[in-house]
């Protein structure tokens, strides 16, 4: 949702340019979209302090009033992931493993041979990466 609104800032984004975007292909409720944009706010501390980040227009949709600069000198990795997988409903790949290589070459080959693999191990021994 932030990205949506941050990539056309001061300018009103409808409901259902929100739920299009940030969903696609998947039937989402405006109540859920409220109830995320409601947790952003408050993740963004939206309000306090009289910081203001999304105004409501009500029934035109939500607006990004901060102020916004963009860095020239980073190459935006999290861009390239998500365009790659536009109809995805999953986190981003990892763009890179580090200390994986034998790890990735050893699962490849069981792949190759079996079809299945299996990975177990105790929590936080990087199972996920």
């Amino acid at each position: 949702i932030l990205t949506t609104l941050a990539a056309r800032p001061n300018e009103v984004v409808s409901k259902k340019d929100l739920l299009a975007h940030v969903w696609p292909d998947v039937t989402v409720e405006e109540g859920s979209l409220r109830f995320h944009m409601a947790n952003l706010r408050k993740a963004l501390g939206d309000g306090q302090d009289g910081a203001r980040y999304i105004a409501t227009l009500a029934g035109r949709g939500y607006c990004f009033v901060a102020p916004i600069s963009r860095s020239g000198g980073r190459k935006d990795v999290q861009r390239e992931v998500a365009d790659s997988y536009p109809h995805a409903n999953l986190p981003n790949r990892l763009v890179r493993m580090v200390g994986r290589a034998d790890d990735a070459v050893a699962l490849s080959t069981q792949l190759i041979a079996t079809r299945f693999v299996t990975i177990v191990g105790t929590g936080g021994v990087g199972k996920t990466t």
